[in-house]
């Protein structure tokens, strides 16, 4: 018989935790009892795909592109999911200046994080 490793102590951040994918992994972490921290602007994501864990999670509304909400962000992170981003080509072609800020900043943010 395998012992689930318990996570409790590991906290990880999901940028973009509130999008399809992201949520989906946020309920995989919360499930093997690791702490989370979410950073999102439900741009593209909701908050709702999250409300039956929204108590066993940290959710901070902000924008990756603002270093300064990035960097409020509290404990000591271990690991960054970071999917916080804009997909589809049809964005690509409206805005894509708008994407690659986004693409950009956000990265660069991310490392500096």
């Amino acid at each position: 018989m395998v012992k689930k490793k318990k996570n409790i102590n590991q906290h990880i951040l999901v940028t973009g935790g509130t999008g399809f994918i992201g949520s989906a992994i946020v309920r995989y972490l919360i499930k093997n009892n690791f702490k989370v921290t979410v950073f999102d602007n439900n741009s593209r994501g909701k908050i709702t795909r999250l409300k039956d864990i929204r108590d066993k999670i940290d959710f901070i509304k902000g924008d990756i592109r603002n270093k300064k909400k990035l960097l409020l962000i509290k404990g000591n992170i271990h690991t960054i999911i970071h999917l916080a981003y804009v997909n589809g080509t049809k964005y690509f072609y409206k805005k894509p200046y708008e994407i690659l800020d986004i693409a950009l900043k956000g990265l660069i943010n991310i490392f500096k994080f």
